[in-house]
């Protein structure tokens, strides 16, 4: 916090300036194995790792947290169809 306000407060030259990533007309194109400048999310790495996460101990914490995804998702499906019932009805 404290590095913070002390950015605030000094010179707006002495500021850091952020860069921003560009496409050139020299950068290679980019291919569905790269990561370009503009694709933060790398979708086969993160489907890597869910995999890995699903096979663990036999899958007993992934199927643990289906159960909950599921349940969080009915409940609020629930509490939705409700408040919409309500709006409805009136």
């Amino acid at each position: 916090m404290a590095l913070l306000r002390h950015n605030l407060r000094a010179d707006p030259v002495q500021r850091l300036t952020r860069t921003f990533a560009a496409i050139y007309s020299s950068s290679p194109s980019p291919s569905l194995n790269t990561v370009g400048p503009y694709q933060v999310f790398d979708r086969n790495a993160k489907q890597i790792q869910r995999n890995r996460a699903a096979l663990r101990n036999g899958g007993k914490q992934s199927r643990t947290v289906d159960y909950v995804r599921e349940e969080v998702a009915d409940r609020m499906m629930e509490r939705f169809l409700v408040w919409w019932y309500v709006v409805l009805v009136g």
